[in-house]
């Protein structure tokens, strides 16, 4: 029992540090001020997509909408053997005043791949990805390139938020989804960045071309470019804090989606090579793997009910101030009175969708992941 005791105070010291680290990260990235006299340089738009009938169309009217000069940016649809009518409804608009690339994939599949097409046959240097079910605001290409020009950085990691509702699941979602932003920042903040998210993501095209991004997964395009240009220049990799660069995509629509989601998003983790991402990723693991397994022990032993109670409380402690921090700036601090009862499930869900990750069959759109 002694060593045993000693390992979860171990396991717990290793979480509790990185929260912090992670919090001391967030603190240290200044609010950007954006600059609408800056100099213009040309952008490319990049946006895979594949059954998404019923949002491609806002996502290209928020583009159309952009503040910043038309003949300055470029759009490039890819589109990923959609089978819905998502095709027939972009042919339907009129794109006369941007200019617009409408490509599709041919042998290969996944969004990887629509990637690497869309990028490769864009014009500029500078490429920002979005996704095809997102809305942004009419400011976010000027900042984007008002940071890039001012800054200099290889990689923009932008933030990404579920819009809100008022489902009892979309809580969930957005406190966690919250999370994962003040991780992806605050790792950022302090020079270790370990993920960002597509959805949000701003590169120079140099950079990506030299970067070898194959690997044996149809996805995980983003993160796997953090961590190959972290080995070159981890310093020239960003996160722009502002709320106009805030994109915003609607959270999945039910539990099964959603669990169907994290999979996806948990089975990448086992084809890392940075020491960073895997070291947080078993931490947090082990951490709420611990706590469950002191729940379940607590049901015949009081005294490991007591420690799983204590793990809680400090995760409780920990965690409140990175995600405070962070739904205070983003105008979300509604979702913190959902905090305890959400801190009490997340254990359950983060082993969960781990395990579930390593036996289960990964699909999007209807499609099996390999």
């Amino acid at each position: 029992m002694y060593y045993l005791i000693i390992v979860l105070v171990f396991i717990t010291v290793l979480y509790s540090l990185i929260i912090l680290t992670f919090t001391f990260g967030w603190i240290k990235i200044k609010p950007f001020k954006f600059n609408q006299r800056s100099s213009k340089i040309p952008v490319s738009i990049v946006i895979p997509f594949r059954n998404e009938a019923e949002n491609v169309l806002n996502i290209i009217h928020d583009i159309k909408n952009q503040t910043y000069a038309k003949d300055d940016f470029e759009l490039i649809l890819v589109n990923d053997h959609s089978t819905d009518n998502s095709v027939e409804l972009i042919l339907t608009q009129d794109l006369d005043e941007i200019m617009v690339k409408l490509l599709n994939l041919d042998i290969n599949e996944g969004k990887k791949a629509a990637l690497q097409l869309g990028i490769e046959n864009s014009n500029y240097e500078l490429i920002i990805t979005t996704d095809a079910d997102c809305r942004i605001g009419k400011n976010w290409l000027e900042i984007f390139v008002d940071f890039y020009l001012k800054c200099n950085p290889n990689i923009i990691v932008g933030p990404v938020l579920y819009s809100e509702s008022k489902r009892c699941l979309s809580h969930f979602q957005n406190l966690e989804f919250l999370s994962l932003i003040a991780s992806t920042a605050g790792a950022i903040g302090i020079s270790k960045p370990i993920m960002a998210n597509g959805a949000n993501l701003a590169f120079n095209k140099k950079v990506y071309s030299e970067i070898n991004l194959r690997s044996k997964i149809a996805s995980g395009d983003d993160i796997f470019l953090i961590h190959s240009t972290k080995k070159l220049n981890r310093k020239s990799i960003m996160f722009l804090k502002s709320k106009e660069a805030l994109v915003r995509t609607a959270s999945p629509k039910n539990i099964h989606q959603f669990i169907q989601q994290r999979i996806r998003w948990a089975s990448k983790s086992i084809y890392y090579n940075d020491f960073d991402a895997l070291f947080t990723a078993l931490t947090v693991f082990l951490f709420n793997l611990m706590i469950i397994a002191l729940l379940i022990t607590g049901i015949k032993n009081p005294f490991s009910l007591t420690l799983a109670l204590i793990a809680y409380l400090i995760k409780l402690t920990v965690d409140f101030p990175v995600l405070f921090m962070t739904s205070k700036y983003f105008n979300r601090l509604n979702m913190m009175k959902f905090y305890p009862v959400i801190q009490l499930i997340y254990p359950f869900y983060i082993a969960g969708t781990v395990i579930l990750s390593l036996f289960t069959n990964k699909t999007w759109k209807g499609r099996i992941i390999k």
